[in-house]
C-alpha cells in the first residue's frame, strides 16, 4: 500500500516515517511511503487513488497552503483516502470533519495515538498492505490482498489469479479462504472466490473482472453475490 507524508518539518516526518515502518513490520505489510515537506509539492504529484492514507500536518510553512487546504483540494478528486492530521493545535479538529478525515493526532506523535489513527484505517490496510504466503514449487510467494483477482478451486489445489500473474498453492480453496479476511472476498461459486475490488460489470450468472476474465455465479450463491456487487458499488 502507499502511504504519503506531508510536512514540513523533517524530524516530525522522519519519526511518522519510522512510526509507520514499525507498524508494518509488526502487521506484516507491505508499504511504500513518499514524503513532502509542503503542500504544493504534494499536490503536483498527487492523483486520485494513488495514495491510501495521506498524513497531513495542518500548520505548514506559513508561506504556502495549510494542510486543510490541501486536504479540500484532495477530497475534490478522491472521496476514498484516508487522511489523517497531525498537528499542534486542536483548533482545526471540528474542521477535520468536512474533509472526512478518519483521525486527527495531536503533537507530539505518539506510539499509542499512531496505532489508534492506522486502526482507524484497518480495511485500507487489510487490503491495500496485507499479504499473504504460498509455497509454489518449495517457494515462498508473497502476494498482495489488493492484487488478487479471483481464487479457483481444482482439485485440492486452487489457482490464484493475480495482477502479477497465475500462481498454483498445493492448498485447497478453503485454508485460502482463511487468509483472505473477508470483505471485499466473496464466494459466488463452490469453485470460486472472487475480488470485488476488481469486478467491473455483473453479467447475467457471471462477473466481468477487469482483466476481462468472466468468473461464473452459482444459482445458489446468485442473491448474495449480487447484493454484494450493489452494496460493494452503489453502497446499498
Amino acid at each position: 500500500m502507499k502511504i504519503a507524508i506531508c510536512e514540513d518539518l523533517k524530524t516530525d516526518s522522519e519519526h511518522i516515517y519510522k512510526l509507520i515502518e514499525e507498524y508494518a513490520k509488526v502487521n506484516r505489510l507491505n508499504v511504500d511511503i513518499d514524503v513532502y515537506f509542503n503542500g504544493e509539492d504534494f499536490l503536483k504529484n498527487f492523483k486520485p487513488n494513488l495514495y491510501q492514507i495521506v498524513f497531513l500536518d495542518i500548520y505548514m510553512d506559513k508561506s504556502g497552503i495549510t494542510g486543510m487546504d490541501v486536504a479540500k483540494k484532495i477530497r475534490k478528486t478522491d472521496t476514498d483516502v484516508a487522511i489523517i492530521f497531525n498537528t499542534i493545535s486542536l483548533e482545526h479538529a471540528v474542521s477535520s470533519y468536512q474533509v472526512d478525515a478518519n483521525y486527527y493526532i495531536v503533537k507530539p506523535v505518539t506510539k499509542s495515538e499512531f496505532n489508534k489513527a492506522m486502526n482507524k484505517c484497518k480495511e485500507k490496510i487489510n487490503l491495500y498492505g496485507t499479504t499473504i504466503e504460498i509455497m509454489v514449487n518449495r517457494e515462498l510467494i508473497k502476494i498482495c490482498l489488493k492484487d488478487i483477482y479471483c481464487l479457483e478451486a481444482m482439485s485440492h489445489n486452487t489457482i490464484i489469479y493475480t495482477s502479477h500473474g497465475d500462481f498454483s498453492p498445493n492448498m485447497t480453496i478453503g485454508n485460502l479462504k482463511d487468509q483472505l479476511g473477508g470483505y471485499p472476498f466473496i464466494s459466488c461459486h463452490r469453485s470460486y472466490i472472487v475480488n470485488l475490488l476488481h469486478v467491473v460489470d455483473l453479467d447475467n450468472n457471471d462477473f466481468i473482472l477487469s482483466n476481462k476474465q468472466r468468473v461464473p455465479i452459482s444459482k445458489g450463491l446468485k442473491k448474495h453475490a449480487q447484493d454484494e456487487f450493489r452494496k460493494f458499488f452503489f453502497d446499498i
